[in-house]
This record gives structure tokens, sequence and C-alpha cells, in this order.
């Protein structure tokens, strides 16, 4: 391994030295146990994509052939460490399915599991190993997240893109045994590879799917870059012209040193929220409310539903109402809360096969009288409250109902992990048939057993393409 001229940063050293040194068996089990479903949620997700003409384009297409060492989601092919990370982590978050860590608004699972599933060939990387960096990536994520809380999408920026390459570089590299001298420059390196554009919510675009692939791969190639000797700005977070700065609109409001101080101390995985519906996290507390409000309403007596939304949330599910009522592609229905509210209150669900279509008529007449009225006093991000009424056809609110967040981040952890099982085994069965789905969960969950297992042999024999 090539060593690099940067030494480690007062900024950064908290963030490399811990990375390093972490150790599975010395996390708290809360950590561990979330950590393991995060994982198994992932790449629940990453194998029903990988079965769609979507997912099936984009393995085609980077490989045709065994070229290299790293698995593919969903696939018996593997390839270079870099492609590796592209697809999953694209695959992964390819259906607006994968998890969200809400205060910070980070999609973690879709960075972290490609980050380390790139490396799980590599001699002497062990299944501990494994969801040790799975872990250290989501933790590290998190807190670059609430470096500056909707800072980045005020500017723009999708969140998990901006803060997932330098996470994924301390992912990656530990895996590779990289020391915290190296990791601090993957981390500075990777920082210049931050990116992903807003842009997309507002037609239905479809490049958010690879935003989060291609975190994971400017992680795993900022490692390279820095093991061959690239360095990094000294300050890459509050440097002039760097991180915060441009990503997040400035250094002034940035908690770095409260952020990053208590890393290994104060652990945010167990908070992160399962999505359980495949659409932009923002929308599903509505969903939950409706849910519960249509078992005392009438879809056909009501005469309108009423959403409070903060302003910031508006550019992604409520402008352009007109617009989003009508929504033309399955994107567009996943950013609009009028048309996935109209589908949960006239049906009661809202999952992949009714947003394929977007053409109900039903939902569609509904979605007229669905309302999105501005609210700045709602917390946000918090945990993406919502506030719903419901109104006769006189605008007399039969009743109100809030809810604090989506029960994805709110449900007690034995019924999350069952719904977990449940989600998992719906993404793979069609791949894999409901007994191996089942059992496959019940397999990957138990990493303990399994932790000082070479990973590589754990990932074949678990079967997971």
């Amino acid at each position: 391994m090539t060593s690099t001229s940067t030494v480690s940063t007062v900024e950064t050293a908290v963030l490399t030295e811990w990375a390093s040194s972490l150790k599975w068996s010395e996390l708290p089990e809360p950590v561990k146990s979330a950590a393991a479903l995060h994982f198994l949620d992932a790449l629940g997700v990453g194998v029903a994509v990988a079965a769609t003409p979507f997912g099936s384009r984009l393995i085609s297409r980077v490989a045709t052939e065994d070229a290299g060492p790293a698995p593919l989601i969903g696939s018996d092919l593997r390839v270079d460490e870099l492609r590796a990370a592209l697809v999953n982590g694209t695959l992964i978050h390819g259906l607006e399915y994968d998890d969200t860590h809400i205060s910070s608004v980070i999609h973690g699972s879709a960075v972290a599991l490609p980050a380390v599933l790139s490396q799980v060939h590599r001699d002497g990387v062990t299944v501990a190993d494994l969801m040790a960096g799975f872990a250290a990536g989501w933790e590290v994520l998190v807190r670059l997240g609430l470096l500056a809380p909707g800072a980045y999408q005020a500017r723009g920026f999708q969140t998990a893109a901006v803060c997932g390459p330098p996470a994924a570089a301390l992912a990656a590299g530990r895996l590779r045994g990289s020391d915290p001298r190296v990791l601090d420059a993957a981390f500075a390196v990777a920082t210049s590879f931050s990116s992903g554009l807003m842009a997309y919510a507002q037609d239905g675009a479809t490049v958010k799917r690879a935003h989060l692939g291609w975190a994971a791969h400017g992680g795993v190639a900022a490692v390279d870059l820095a093991e061959g000797g690239l360095t990094g700005p000294g300050r890459p977070l509050r440097a002039e012209n760097g991180f915060l700065a441009v990503l997040a609109g400035g250094t002034e409001h940035a908690h770095v040193d409260g952020v990053l101080n208590d890393i290994g101390q104060r652990w945010y995985l167990p908070d992160v929220s399962f999505k359980l519906y495949p659409v932009c996290h923002y929308i599903h507390s509505y969903l939950d409310a409706l849910l519960d409000l249509r078992a005392r309403h009438d879809p056909a007596t009501v005469g309108a539903i009423e959403c409070e939304v903060h302003p910031a949330v508006v550019p992604v599910i409520a402008d352009n109402p007109e617009q989003r009522r009508r929504p033309r592609t399955f994107e567009e229905a996943q950013y609009s809360l009028f048309y996935c509210a109209a589908q949960m209150f006239v049906y009661g669900h809202c999952d992949l096969e009714d947003l394929g279509d977007a053409q109900d008529g039903e939902v569609l007449a509904f979605a007229e009288r669905v309302r999105a009225v501005v609210n700045p006093d709602m917390e946000y991000p918090g945990l993406f409250p919502a506030v719903v009424r419901v109104l006769d056809d006189n605008g007399t609110v039969l009743e109100e109902l809030s809810i604090k967040g989506p029960h994805g981040a709110t449900m007690a952890q034995q019924d999350l992990a069952d719904v977990v099982r449940q989600k998992f085994v719906q993404n793979t069965a069609p791949t894999w048939g409901e007994e191996r789905a089942r059992s496959m969960f019940d397999r990957l969950r138990d990493v303990d057993a399994h932790a000082g297992e070479p990973a590589v042999r754990w990932w074949r024999e678990a079967g997971p393409a």
C-alpha cells in the first residue's frame, strides 16, 4: 500500500481513526440488530430491482461477462470494484424503497452496502468486518447529513449523494486495512466527488436512481486514488470553497464539532426508518395517517383531503399540483403527494403495482380533491410529520389527524423486524422462491453466528444472486 503525505487533521481525524478501529464485537446490541436489518432490507430491495426490466438492462450493460472479483446483487456475474459499487447502489436506490435516516435526510444503505460489498472478496475480510464497515458507513453518512440539516437540499442537492462519497471511502477503506492516514486522504479526496442534483423531482427523471451508486463508486475510487498518493484539502469540511461552503451554503450554521466528536459514544443507526411504501419518504406519514382515516370515512362521501406540508418539501412532492395530480410515469407518481394520498385513501394501499400504472381513473378523480396547505411551523426535517384533515363538501373538517413520523420510524423494534422480514420476502420471493427467501433472511440476520467466517464465503453460501 502506498502512503501519502497528507496528515490527519483535527477536523476529520476523529472519523478516520474511529472507522479504522471499529469492531463488530464491541457494537451495542441495538446497533448490531439495526445493522443486520438494514443490510437485509437493502439487499431485498436490490434483488427486486435487479429482476425488473431496468435492473436487467443495467446489469447486462456493465456485466456482459465475468470481469472482476466484486459481486453484483441479483446476478452470479462479478465485475471490478468500481462498477460493482455503481450498479449495486443504483439497484438498491432504484425503486425509492430504501431506508432513510429522517432528520439528516440520508438514504444510507444504498451507499454503505455497495461500498463494503465491493470489498467482500478481499483476503481476510470476515463477516464481522463487512458488517462493521456497513455500520460505520451509515454512521458517518448520518453525521455528515446532520452537519447542516436541510441545507444541502436547499442548495438543490440530494443529501445522501453529497455525503455519500466520503462515507463510502471510510467504509470501503477500512475493509482494505487502510491506515487512518490513507483514510483521511481518501475522505478528503472523496468530498470532491460529491454531487446529485435534485432537478429530477420536477419531471420524474430517473437519474436519481444512480445518485447513490455514483456516491459509492466515488468513495471506492477515492480509496484507490489515496493509496496511489493523491491528496485532498487539509480541511475538507470547513475550507473556503470546501464541502460545507459549496454544498450547504456556508459553515456559519454547521455543527461540525458537536456532530463529529461524540462518534462511537452516541449511535444514530438504530434511529433509521424503514420504508413501508415505495415512494418519497416525505409522503409516508401522510399515507399512514390516511390509512387510519379511511377506516372511518368513506371516500365517496368525502369532499376533500387537506395535507399540511412544510415549505421545504413542496418542491419535491407538492408544487405544480395540476401536473402532480396526473402523473405520467411511475417516477412522477412516487413524488406526487396528491396521487399517492388518493391511492391510499381510495384503496387502502400504495405499492409498486399501484404506481406502475399510475392511471387508475378513481385515483385520478380523487386526486383532484387532495390539497396541500403550506405550514412553515411544521417541524422539519424532524421525523417528517403529517397533519391531514378530512373535509365534507362544504369544507367542514370531519376529522384531523396529526402523526409525528412514519410508522417505519416509530414502530417497536420487534414489530419492525417482522415487517422488514415480510418486506424482504415480498421483494425476493419472485426471484428465490418464498421458502428460500425466508431461510435466507433468518440466516443472514444472525451475524454473530457467522462473524468469524470469510465474508466472501458467507455471501456465496447464502446464495444472494
